[in-house]
């Protein structure tokens, strides 16, 4: 049976710094496919930030993934095992669970509305997640100006709603006529028409 020691010089470890933003880490987790990585201060071990840790402590709570530092929301308290332990003994004695490996589903983004469509005073687009991960939903005009940013952040998997109340990113009202609503997530872009009727 092999130790950690043996298992961790096979496998690339992968590693922030706490100064990081949670938007950096983000990135460099979903570039490498990891769901967790250390935390470390110079060459110290201080923490690991799992994808759990940004949806609990930076999505739920609606802060802002580039002004939050990694410090302030990974896991701390961490138990670990010496590197000369067996596999098997640190599984037993930490109660770990050991499954079977999920399939991996693969991502998909698939938008709905906006409703109603046309509209008078706010629209709502719909769309569905497979997979948590970073979108943006922004508003242009006919002739390709950006109008409004309604969402530029993770989100969860599963239905998301956003609704834009036809003013621009100053607050001003857009006015009536064609606009475009573009969604990106995921490395994928979908557009759609909204038909504003004014007030």
């Amino acid at each position: 049976m092999k130790t950690i020691g043996a298992l961790v010089a096979e496998r690339d470890i992968y590693h922030l710094s706490a100064d990081q933003t949670v938007r950096e880490a983000s990135r460099y987790m979903t570039e490498r496919r990891v769901g967790a990585v250390s935390v470390l201060e110079g060459t110290r071990l201080v923490g690991i930030l799992s994808e759990r840790d940004i949806m609990g402590r930076v999505v739920a709570k609606g802060l802002d993934p580039d002004r939050t530092r990694v410090g302030d929301v990974m896991t701390r308290d961490l138990v670990v095992a010496p590197e000369t332990d067996r596999i098997i003994t640190v599984i037993e004695n930490t109660h770990v669970p050991v499954l079977p490996p999920k399939p991996e589903i693969p991502f998909r983004m698939t938008l709905r509305g906006p409703t109603p469509n046309p509209f008078r005073g706010g629209t709502t687009m719909v769309f569905e997640l497979t997979q948590a991960t970073h979108v943006s939903v922004v508003i242009y005009d006919v002739t390709g100006r950006r109008v409004r940013s309604l969402v530029d952040r993770v989100l969860s998997a599963g239905t998301q709603y956003v609704g834009w109340d036809g003013t621009d990113d100053l607050g001003r009202h857009a006015g009536r006529g064609l606009y475009f609503y573009r969604a990106q997530a995921g490395g994928r872009t979908e557009v759609r028409k909204l038909m504003a009727l004014g007030d």
